[in-house]
């Protein structure tokens, strides 16, 4: 997605996410010790960098100002924040939107300027915000940030103050004060897509799909780390002489990491191969080697295979503990032809038929 858009793109975020895992989260918190200040004069701006971790909805930003010429000066001012802190934030392409002044704050014998709207955060990066519009002069707060998160102050990073003048750097102990709050997404951990609230395995990507086969984990516990590394689907002979025939032509091979290193961990592992192979088919193991053997255990129903894999089993070629590699493919088994039955000549058994009846009608002659 390109750079944040206000609105439309925060109402198609709230329709993704439901409203009870959506909260307030305070994102970033330069606090409100300071020790020195710098004047923002009429009809200019006040521009400072900060980093998005994360993807968010900014909902306020504050900022601490000392108005010389009361809070009411404040009324028309408003904050606008810029996707690019390499130069100083003017150019409207790189401007992410705007929250507007809604009230203000004493803070001890300082102002606490909060400004609302909604803006939507799609890119993790550095950022701009810009402090204008006041319509009398203020002095910028400045002091020690502290250590703010989730999201990061900019150090070194440039600050600007009237006009595009570049006014000085950011140092560890040195920030402007100011507080973005908003609204954080739900936490996803594994990164599957499933937010944690409603993913049975939060710590586990425990599902992939690659060229028309799905791989599905079920690991032994819910706070299994288990996870999905890997999974790839190549071309293997769908016969193997003496071993297997008639197989699917496909070698599936997949990686587990991330899995319990003290107590090993056995998986289920499902393997939809999109369609039913042919009937009599089994699940075999691909070695190291280029060796099919049967998997012991395993079934299958309709085009899905379902089996158990164990860290440092049989069936694992990875001999690291915490990790697992396991290519398999489906075949039916060979087996040996039948030998042929052997048989007599219509004639000579035309010929017998005939002695036997012959023997037969002798006895009852006497």
């Amino acid at each position: 997605m390109n750079l944040v858009k206000v609105t439309a793109l925060a109402c198609l975020l709230t329709a993704a996410i439901p409203i009870s895992a959506v909260r307030a989260d305070v994102l970033l918190d330069t606090n409100w010790s300071t020790y020195d200040n710098w004047q923002l004069t009429t009809g200019n701006y006040f521009a400072a960098p900060f980093k998005a971790t994360s993807l968010a909805t900014i909902e306020t930003f504050s900022v601490l100002l000392a108005p010389t010429s009361g809070t009411d000066s404040l009324t028309g001012s408003k904050i606008e924040i810029f996707r690019d802190i390499t130069i100083a934030p003017t150019n409207p392409a790189n401007l992410v939107g705007t929250l507007n002044f809604s009230s203000s704050a004493p803070s001890g014998s300082l102002t606490i300027a909060s400004y609302q709207g909604s803006l939507e955060i799609t890119e993790i990066g550095n950022y701009f915000y810009k402090l204008s519009g006041i319509s009398g002069n203020a002095w910028i707060r400045k002091g020690n940030p502290g250590s703010p998160s989730p999201w990061e102050i900019v150090v070194p990073g440039a600050w600007y103050l009237n006009s595009d003048t570049k006014a000085g750097d950011y140092t560890a102990t040195y920030y402007s004060k100011f507080k973005i709050e908003g609204s954080l997404p739900p936490a996803d951990s594994d990164g599957d897509g499933i937010i944690d609230d409603e993913d049975e395995y939060p710590s586990a990507d425990t599902e992939e799909s690659s060229a028309g086969v799905t791989l599905q984990t079920i690991p032994p516990t819910a706070n299994s780390g288990c996870s999905i590394g890997s999974l790839t689907v190549a071309d293997v002979v769908a016969e193997l002489p003496g071993v297997a025939v008639n197989g699917i032509g496909k070698g599936i091979s997949f990686g587990l990491s991330g899995c319990d290193t003290n107590n090993l961990e056995t998986l289920t592992i499902k393997i939809d191969l999109g369609a039913a192979p042919a009937e009599g088919s089994v699940a075999m193991k691909i070695d190291s080697d280029g060796n099919w053997s049967q998997i012991e255990g395993a079934t299958i129903e309709g085009s899905v295979v379902t089996y158990t894999i164990t860290d440092n089993g049989p069936l694992d070629e990875d001999p690291d503990p915490g990790a697992m590699d396991d290519p398999v493919t489906v075949a039916i088994p060979y087996s040996e032809p039948a030998l042929p039955v052997p048989t007599l000549p219509a004639l000579l058994l035309g010929l017998m038929s005939l002695l036997i009846g012959l023997f037969g009608y002798r006895r009852l002659a006497r």
